[in-house]
Formats: C-alpha cells, structure tokens, sequence
C-alpha cells in the first residue's frame, strides 16, 4: 500500500494505525536514521528510496505486506516503484498487489499543520506546486484527511475485512 498527500496530511498518522491494527511492515522516508552520512537534498531522497525500496522488497520476499508512507508528489512515481517491486520480487509470476491510499486535503490546513517543515510559507507554496494528481491504473481510494480515525475503518471495511473472508473461504 502507497500513502500520499500533501504535508500534514496524516499519512504516517494513517500508517500508524494500519501498523499497530495489522501485522506489516511501515515505511517512511522521515524516520530513516542514515547515521555517518553527511547527505543533502536529492541525493539523501535517493538513499533513502533505495534504502526504503531494499527494505520493502525484502519484507515482501519474506511474505509480509508494507504500508509506504511520503508525499508522491509525482503519481508516476509510484508506477515506477511498483515496477521495481515487481522486477525485484522473487515471484514475479504472482507480482504482489498494490493499493494507493491518497489522503485529501486543502493547501492551508496543510500549511498549518506543517509549517514547522518549511522555512518560509513560499517555500511550502514551491513544494506543494509540484504535487500532482494521482491517475494511476493502480487500485486507488482517495480519503478525507480531516478524518484519519475513520480513514482506517474505511480501510478495514473496503479491503481488509474481503481479504480476511478470502483467507477463509481457502
């Protein structure tokens, strides 16, 4: 599962809840610890996606399922990464499934939720210009960032309640 939404949004929030309710694993770019590397910009993004990408592919190999949490701010790249999962997957004739959660809100409650981010608000204006629309032909739910308590009974109730009536039918 990918999460997306704009700072402040509630994705690790959402992930969080997933984690503790399901046995998976959760990824986020915010909470990689690179100890003894002095990285900035895109090139610390690219060790930490590739650290995230190692870490997911793993835990699938492994048989567990990952909720990946970060902005997306470029659909496509979820594509891209989905793909990467796939060609690095031990089963690639049964390709792991994937679902986008994308977490809706407005630009000024995410400012206000995430100023602390940002060193100035046009800062935060530049970033969020560049977050696009999500139009993937993965399965997609787009949910109410205001209300990130029900978001996961939403979850549980579109998706996880069939997948465990799947397990019993088998």
């Amino acid at each position: 599962m990918f999460i997306r939404g704009l700072p402040g949004a509630g994705k690790t929030t959402l992930a969080k809840h997933i984690e503790a309710f399901f046995d998976v694993v959760r990824l986020d770019p915010d909470e990689i610890k690179l100890s003894g590397l002095i990285l900035k910009g895109e090139r610390l993004k690219t060790v930490k996606y590739r650290q995230l990408l190692k870490t997911c592919v793993a835990s699938i190999n492994s048989g567990n399922s990952v909720v990946w949490s970060q902005p997306w701010r470029k659909p496509e790249n979820i594509k891209l990464t989905a793909d990467n999962i796939v060609a690095l997957s031990k089963n690639p004739i049964k390709p792991p499934h994937f679902l986008v959660v994308e977490i809706d809100i407005d630009k000024q409650t995410s400012w206000k939720r995430s100023r602390n981010k940002f060193s100035s608000k046009s800062n935060f204006d530049n970033y969020i210009s560049r977050h696009s629309n999500c139009d993937l032909e993965i399965q997609f739910l787009k949910i109410n960032g205001n209300l990130t308590q029900k978001a996961v009974s939403i979850l549980c109730d579109k998706f996880i309640i069939r997948s465990t009536q799947d397990k019993q039918i088998k």
